[in-house]
């Protein structure tokens, strides 16, 4: 009979200590600067690193252009969703990299942005796709946002393009 009481105050304490490291974690993914967004700044200089460049070949004077583009995922900092992708972003952060896509992380309150009126962001979660200083897509609901970040393609760009 002991033994059935001490394996239940283990299991719980086994339970707790998991929720609290993964609480942990995510805090710690979400308040880090290479994740997140965290001023109006920040996000102005991330929508900026959307725009096209180009590049002249000295040599034929042909002009090549580069598209880029950016991912910003915006979610509600207490809820459950924004834990889940937070653990997961540094997964998102390698697929997006390999090509050549900067994807960010914002909580919805930041200090002089009003998403809503300016990107027209009317529900949470949401996962915006700028292309040229643009917004080029916008996914919603958390279910969509799961399917591109759960996703073992490595090509994120065609599980955006999917929605």
């Amino acid at each position: 009979m002991w033994f059935k009481e001490w394996f239940k105050k283990f299991t719980e304490w086994t339970k707790n200590t998991f929720k609290k490291a993964i609480n942990y974690s995510a805090k710690k993914i979400s308040w880090s600067s290479t994740f997140s967004i965290k001023t109006k700044k920040d996000l102005e200089d991330f929508i900026k690193k959307s725009e096209t460049t180009s590049f002249e070949n000295p040599e034929t004077w042909e002009i090549k252009y580069f598209k880029h583009k950016t991912i910003l995922i915006i979610a509600d900092e207490t809820s459950d969703f924004y834990k889940s992708i937070s653990l997961m972003f540094p997964v998102l952060k390698t697929k997006a990299f390999s090509q050549n896509i900067i994807i960010m992380l914002s909580k919805q309150n930041i200090e002089w942005v009003n998403f809503e009126e300016e990107y027209w962001v009317t529900e949470l979660p949401t996962m915006l796709v700028f292309e040229d200083k643009e917004i080029y897509k916008k996914i919603i609901w958390e279910k969509n946002i799961e399917k591109i970040s759960k996703s073992f393609k490595m090509n994120i760009e065609e599980s955006i393009e999917q929605f």
